[in-house]
């Protein structure tokens, strides 16, 4: 699907070192039209209650997450960042979480103390 491909060259050009901003930028044409509108808000309006507001949202639904996975990404500075957003945001963070990680993770450092974590044995 195109939300497949999307994903691919987003994770793509971020290995490829391609800045961020430029990325998401570049791969929205790729998205369905249904969401191509809140993928670009989510990249130019800067309040993040705004465009949850009127863009997005917080549930799982994809309409309402991937914008705001989106906005996650471009507003964060660093990965403990993104991640810290995205849980004070609430909603379907867990969902989100995985997403924003992975993407974050190839701009940023994931600090070692949440690296060992993912290690524990239970």
């Amino acid at each position: 699907t195109s939300l497949n491909i999307m994903m691919y060259e987003l994770l793509k050009k971020l290995d490829y070192g391609i800045k961020k901003d430029e990325t998401l930028s570049d791969v929205i044409q790729l998205a369905p039209d249904l969401y191509q509108n809140a993928l670009r808000a989510s990249i130019t309006i800067p309040d993040v209650y705004d465009f949850i507001n009127n863009y997005a949202g917080v549930a799982c639904e994809l309409n309402q997450s991937l914008p705001l996975i989106f906005y996650i990404v471009k507003n964060s500075n660093s990965w403990i960042e993104g991640m810290e957003l995205n849980a004070t945001l609430g909603g379907a963070s867990s969902a989100r979480g995985i997403f924003i990680s992975a993407l974050l993770s190839r701009i940023y450092e994931i600090p070692q103390e949440y690296k060992d974590k993912l290690y524990y044995k239970i």
